[in-house]
């Protein structure tokens, strides 16, 4: 059986941790939509598929987010109610940890190249 993507490619495609929980992201055995086998980054603690974020990125992301209330563009349509159960609460603060994750790679890349 001929793969899209290998196991191997995969692995080698994936960044870091979930940008969504911070969890490990593995090779996941798939269909794509043209019916052939591959392989996806996804993370098997929120069923997410991804190629991930470095790990200091999410810590700052989930820092910001949790610690600061930060709200990012990616995401400033979601609102929160305090009639969200805790996990619709959990599901929107992932979503906002993720989109602040691209953000703050931006900014690492962008200080990086100020600073050379």
């Amino acid at each position: 059986m001929k793969y899209k993507t290998t196991k191997a490619q995969c692995k080698k495609m994936i960044m870091g941790v979930c940008s969504y929980c911070g969890g490990q992201l593995v090779p996941i055995k798939i269909v794509d939509n043209s019916g052939h086998p591959t392989y996806w980054g996804g993370c098997q603690s929120c069923s997410i598929f991804q190629w991930g974020t470095d790990p200091h990125v999410y810590k700052i992301a989930h820092e910001l987010t949790r610690e600061h209330s930060f709200r990012g563009f990616c995401y400033s349509h979601i609102r929160y109610d305090s009639n969200d159960s805790e996990e619709t609460r959990e599901y929107k603060q992932q979503h906002q940890v993720s989109g602040a994750c691209a953000l703050v790679a931006k900014v690492l890349r962008l200080n990086k190249r100020e600073g050379k």
